[in-house]
């Protein structure tokens, strides 16, 4: 009985840890995406355009070819608008195992591509080839490079189909194509903004005046009403003063000259303790 409960245990977290891989499994299978461009070489751009009677050379590239094992496409052109002689196709380079072939074929306007191994091609990327496209078409005309014909499959007995995402090229002469759009993702160096000059006889500004009347103590040293002069805040804190100094000094008159209530002046300091 103790084996049966240790075995249902076991059970249990061999499921538990199936639940838990099951999310990689399904990510690593979503990963499994070969991505093929057609980029100019010089400017990197899928979209370019060349002079009348003159060349243009676009590089093909797989990114995400770690668990590719082969692959195979088309690339299809206009051959109104572009050339490609057999010699203007320069091949990549492919791991030790890996065969590449490349087959040209002008009349249907077409490249093949094909690139086959025993095992995973081991790289996230790889430069297929360079082509380099004649143009004899008219001024302002256009041929797309579009990829058709794609299928992809890793190492596994039996092969898995691997997803093939595709970003076609095109090709103009003159100026058949728009200029390509700035990148969003690339910076942006902005100058810094200038001040705006004042124009001429511009008056000029004056500095706001306070309007709030200041708080006041209620004290000697209370502050003069806003736009008092100076002098007339002296001789308003003077007016103040006055009384109450003339006041002490009476007082303390009083006090060392004091007279008794009889009429009697006492000639002592008060101050003094001696009888």
């Amino acid at each position: 009985m103790f084996n049966n409960k240790r075995r249902s245990i076991y059970l249990t977290l061999l499921g538990l840890l199936a639940l838990l891989a099951l999310p990689a499994i399904v990510h690593a299978q979503a990963a499994d995406e070969v991505i093929l461009r057609i980029i100019q070489v010089d400017t990197q751009s899928s979209a370019i355009n060349g002079a009348l009677g003159g060349q243009v050379t676009m590089q093909v590239t797989a990114e995400g070819t770690s668990n590719m094992a082969g692959i195979q496409f088309d690339i299809e052109y206009d051959n109104a608008v572009l050339l490609v002689q057999p010699e203007n196709i320069e091949q990549g380079t492919v791991p030790s195992g890996f065969l590449m072939q490349v087959n040209p074929n002008g009349e249907r306007g077409a490249i093949t591509f094909a690139i086959v191994g025993a095992s995973p091609l081991g790289v996230a990327s790889i430069e297929v080839a360079t082509i380099t496209f004649d143009l004899i078409g008219e001024d302002s005309t256009a041929s797309t490079i579009a990829f058709t014909g794609e299928l992809a499959g890793d190492a596994s007995a039996p092969p898995k189909r691997l997803t093939v995402t595709k970003h076609d090229g095109r090709i103009g002469i003159g100026n058949a194509l728009p200029p390509p759009a700035p990148d969003p993702n690339a910076p942006q160096d902005s100058p810094p903004s200038a001040a705006p000059t004042p124009p001429r006889n511009a008056p000029t500004p004056s500095l706001p005046q306070a309007t709030a009347t200041p708080e006041s103590s209620g004290g000697l040293c209370s502050a003069p009403p806003p736009g008092t002069p100076l002098t007339a805040g002296l001789a308003n804190g003077l007016l103040l003063i006055l009384p109450v100094a003339a006041l002490a000094f009476r007082r303390r008159k009083d006090v060392r000259f004091g007279v008794r209530g009889d009429g009697n002046t006492d000639e002592r300091d008060p101050l003094d303790p001696s009888p």
